[in-house]
């Protein structure tokens, strides 16, 4: 079987020339997510607290795994949300499209009903890309969940790629200009689409799916339009009702490696000062340590202090419920750690670290550790404050009580 020629092809600027929608969505996706991270702390975290202050009593065990089990699928909700906002920016590599395929075929095979057959037919000398694996893992992950819910109990989905080389646009509005592509082609023998919808696929939270048959539908195609988006590629669509459904992508090959990001808007970047765990000076033992909680939320920063305290009681607590109060509380009182969100108001978490360590510098002050939180993803200048050797790190939010203890127990040597 053989896929038809694409006609109707989203590129990157929206879809159709409806650029408003999907940026509009993502916005909203974007702050939705924030909150709902926020949020699934508590839902995470507090039953590992309540197992600690009650018998073993298998009834409130179960409660409280209902709860869990609930948050965690919560989660996953708000991990799409994230990624239809494209929130933050992404490492990238060179990379074989062919590896993210395998990968992904290997995910479905074994879970899926036994009518339906996963086909394969990549070719072999696939030029490489620029991109990140993970994200694509994620967009591919949504384009066959998408396929095998239009297959039922049986069918076939094929899996092609080529390299190819345009001499003219693709798509009927010459979407694609000319180049060279790695194009992936998923061709599913289901139902096909239905004309009055045809013009909605990628709408954000559009979906024909019952709502108890799949939580987050609406948003698969949404999220993996955004990520072949941020790779500069294009996808592209055509069905036949009762024939089946060909997706299309097209991702630009890579040229030349991209220059290493070393500034920000023009600005050069302040250096991290380089401080290995190995480094950290103990805790004396007459002095408790003092750490600094720096969150907008303030349930985050009462549920972060019950933690702590629930660990180390002797320990001195500080809030601040932004970045310049993180500095200022500082600034007239050392901290031995401190836990700061990277989303505040005002002044960020990052922008508040390099406040702190010249604080540092002026007042010949030990670099505390920096355990930072967010439930977007880091950008790449963050990269090199968090880096393995570091005595700082990153917790992606919702964060359970026992890893945010395992790091500070790391730091808070004795």
């Amino acid at each position: 079987m053989s896929a038809p020629e694409t006609h109707k092809i989203v590129d990157p600027n929206g879809h159709f020339g409806r650029p408003e929608r999907l940026e509009v969505a993502g916005l909203m996706a974007g702050q939705i997510a924030h909150d709902f991270n926020n949020l699934l702390t508590p839902l995470l975290t507090y039953p590992e607290l309540i197992r600690h202050e009650i018998n073993q009593n298998p009834v409130v065990n179960e409660y409280l795994a209902i709860i869990e089990k609930t948050a965690t699928e919560m989660q996953f909700l708000t991990q799409k949300l994230l990624t239809l906002a494209r929130r933050g920016r992404v490492g990238k590599e060179v990379l074989n499209v062919n590896d993210v395929i395998v990968q992904v075929t290997k995910f479905f095979q074994g879970i899926l009903p036994q009518g339906i057959t996963i086909k394969s037919e990549l070719a072999e000398d696939l030029p490489s890309i620029i991109g990140n694996s993970a994200q694509l893992f994620s967009a591919l992950q949504n384009l066959y969940q998408n396929a095998f819910d239009a297959l039922g109990a049986s069918g076939t989905l094929l899996v092609k790629t080529e390299g190819l080389h345009s001499d003219r646009p693709i798509g009927d509005e010459g979407e694609v200009p000319i180049g060279d592509y790695v194009k992936i082609s998923l061709i599913d023998t289901g139902a096909g689409i239905e004309a009055a919808v045809l013009d909605k696929i990628f709408d954000p939270f559009f979906t024909t799916k019952r709502a108890a048959k799949q939580r987050g539908s609406g948003l698969g195609l949404s999220v993996a339009h955004g990520i072949f988006k941020d790779h500069q590629g294009y996808i592209g669509f055509t069905s036949k009702v009762g024939q089946g459904t060909a997706f299309c992508v097209y991702l630009p090959v890579m040229r030349e490696l991209p220059p290493e990001v070393i500034t920000k808007n023009g600005a050069k970047e302040p250096v991290p000062l380089s401080v290995k765990l190995n480094d950290l000076p103990p805790l004396g033992k007459q002095r408790a340590p003092r750490i600094l909680i720096a969150d907008d939320e303030q349930m985050i920063r009462k549920l972060f202090g019950l933690i702590i305290a629930s660990e180390f009681r002797e320990a001195l607590i500080d809030q601040a419920a932004n970045g310049k109060e993180a500095v200022s509380a500082f600034s007239v009182g050392y901290h031995d750690l401190i836990i700061m969100d990277l989303q505040m108001p005002g002044q960020d978490g990052r922008e508040s670290f390099f406040e702190i360590q010249k604080i540092c510098l002026k007042k010949q002050w030990h670099m505390p550790p920096i355990i930072f939180c967010t439930g977007f993803t880091p950008s790449e200048a963050l990269a090199e404050i968090i880096k393995d050797s570091s005595i700082h790190c990153l917790l992606r939010k919702p964060i359970k009580a026992e890893a945010l203890l395992d790091v500070i127990r790391l730091r808070l040597k004795k």
